[in-house]
Parts: C-alpha cells; structure tokens; sequence
C-alpha cells in the first residue's frame, strides 16, 4: 500500500506541484519587474536634463501674428512686389476677365468627367 497512491494522494501532490510552478513564475516576475525598474532606475540617472523651451532665436507666434508684411508675391510669376505694387495688381486682376476656354475644350473636358462618372458606376466600360 505504500507504493501507491489513492486519487486522493495524486490531486494533493499535482496540487503541491501547481503551488510550486506557480511560486516559481510569480518570482521570475518579481525579479524581472525588479530588473526593469533598476534599468530606469539607471536611465534616469545618465540621462541628461531636456529644456522644453523652443530655442532663442524662434520668434513667438504672437508676435508674428501682429507684425505687418510689408512685402508680398505675384500670384501671377510669384516675384516679391512692394504694396503699392500689390494693389495695383490686384486692382489690373479684377478688372481684366477671366481667361476664356474656347468651345470645343470646354465639350471634351465635359465629356472627360463624364467618362470618368461612367466608369466609377461600370469599371469595366
């Protein structure tokens, strides 16, 4: 009887085995939770200070926002105009009409966007 064991004796010593696998992981997990924390631990001390603030020479935005532009470009070539130059440019673009597209243009890029809204509906046409 000494040699074998009742269902018993067998669910107490698989239970004793689970306690022990589990004793064991939780401790593994203790010592890696300890590594973890002494590395940034370590990283924290080498580590060297950070400023958060932009650097000197950035002009804050605030005070770009109240600054008045005294230059600006075409938006016909985009070369730098003084104001006076501005204005009247504005003043020769309003005036002027727009540029016209000639018929048979206007047709083909009609049937272009057609073709497309076709074949958005039938890939295959």
């Amino acid at each position: 009887m000494s040699g074998t064991l009742t269902p018993r004796t067998q669910r107490a010593s698989s239970d004793i085995r689970s306690l022990t696998l589990l004793k064991t992981l939780f401790m593994n997990r203790d010592r890696q939770l300890n590594i973890c924390l002494s590395l940034n631990g370590l990283l924290l001390l080498l580590s060297q200070p950070v400023c958060a603030l932009p650097p000197p020479e950035d002009i804050p935005e605030e005070r770009l926002r109240s600054e008045i532009i005294v230059e600006a470009r075409s938006p016909v070539d985009g070369r730098l105009l003084t104001p006076a130059e501005y204005v009247q440019l504005q003043a020769e673009l309003a005036v002027s009409p727009p540029p016209t597209v000639p018929e048979e243009v206007r047709d083909l890029i009609f049937l272009l966007r057609l073709r497309r809204l076709i074949r958005t509906v039938i890939p295959f046409f």
